[in-house]
Parts: C-alpha cells; structure tokens; sequence
C-alpha cells in the first residue's frame, strides 16, 4: 500500500524554452512536445490542444508545470501575450501554468509597458542578480583558470580591479576581458603574470 505521506509530492514539469527567436507557434510545439504529444499542423488547434495539455497536466495531483523562458528581453509583444494567455487557461482561478522568464535588465521595463500590464501583474516574485564584488569578481576568474588545469596566479592585484570595474561584476562581462582579451595581451607583450596594462588593452 502506498505511503500517504507521498501521496501529495509534487511533480514539476519543466518546458523550457531558449531560443528567443522562437514565434508563437514554436511556444506551443514546445510545449506539446514536452509532454510526448504531435503538435496539431492547424495554428487553431495547435492552441487548443496546448491548452488542454496544460490542463490536464494541472488537474493531475501534486503536478505543476512550469514554462521557463530564456533571453526573455528579446520576445515579441506577441509571444509575451501567448504566455499570458497560457497563464490565463481558468480565469485567473486557478493557472495551468507557471512560468519563469529570465532576462537582461532591458526586460523589466518592457514589462511594466501598458502592453504587458496583465503578464506583468502575474509576475511574481521578482529578482534581479546583482553584480558581484570585486572579490567575487576575482575568485570568479581564478576558478575559470584553474579549469584547465592553471592553479597559479596569472593576474597582479590590479588587473582584476580594472576587470571588475569595467565588467560592474557581471559574470558575463567579466568572462570578455578576463581572461580570453587580457591574456593574450599579456603574452604578446612578455608579461607574466597579467598586469593592469595588459588588462586595459
């Protein structure tokens, strides 16, 4: 006999959904995809069956599933509001879906437009990732280093500095400047280990 304990553990399905370019439809074939069903060639029942997917999904107890959308900064007005309208199956009753979207900053704003009210209204919590400190900043590029095998230090003090300052600590920018510009730079010149200069060229 199955243990009641577990009787309500959740099952979280994740459809994720990365590449920006991704139209409206491709949101729906993902989705119809995730769950091992042939997407509907008719854009008409393509929503619907999405819709009943989701749905049924929901109605299974202790599941959830969850849209997770990468660079989501760069999504059409039109493909924001297929996910609003995803998230909107009952009436604001009870969601079929959650969703996650994952962006660069430019994406807040776009989602406080008038457009994007009803989504942005759904959104919730909200996080925003910091930079990381200058220490952070230089333990993040010792640790990329030692990956390919380079324990030692190949940066002075004030290359990081510079790094970190220019980067304003985000993983991203740093991974520019240090180390695949810097140490080349470094080379060329004859300097070991990094220094501000190579950094700054």
């Amino acid at each position: 006999m199955a243990d009641p304990r577990h009787r309500h553990r959740r099952n979280t399905a994740f459809v994720y959904i990365p590449n920006p370019m991704t139209g409206v439809r491709g949101i729906h074939e993902v989705i119809v995809n995730t769950f091992s069903q042939t997407p509907s060639h008719l854009g008409s029942r393509l929503t619907v069956q999405t819709g009943k997917i989701l749905l049924a999904e929901r109605e299974e107890p202790g599941h959830t599933p969850v849209l997770v959308v990468d660079e989501a900064h760069l999504k059409s007005y039109e493909q924001l509001e297929t996910i609003r309208i995803l998230t909107n199956q009952d009436m604001d009753q009870d969601s079929p879906l959650s969703s996650l979207l994952a962006g660069q900053p430019t994406l807040r704003p776009t989602m406080k437009l008038a457009l994007q009210a009803a989504l942005e209204q759904r959104t919730t919590p909200r996080h925003t990732m910091p930079g990381t400190t200058s220490t952070e900043t230089t333990s993040y590029a010792a640790h990329h280093l030692k990956i390919p095998g380079r324990p030692d230090q190949l940066f002075t003090e004030d290359a990081p500095t510079l790094i970190h300052t220019t980067s304003r600590g985000y993983p991203r920018a740093v991974n520019n400047p240090a180390p695949p510009q810097a140490l080349p730079s470094a080379f060329a010149t004859g300097k070991n280990p990094d220094d501000e200069p190579a950094a700054r060229a």
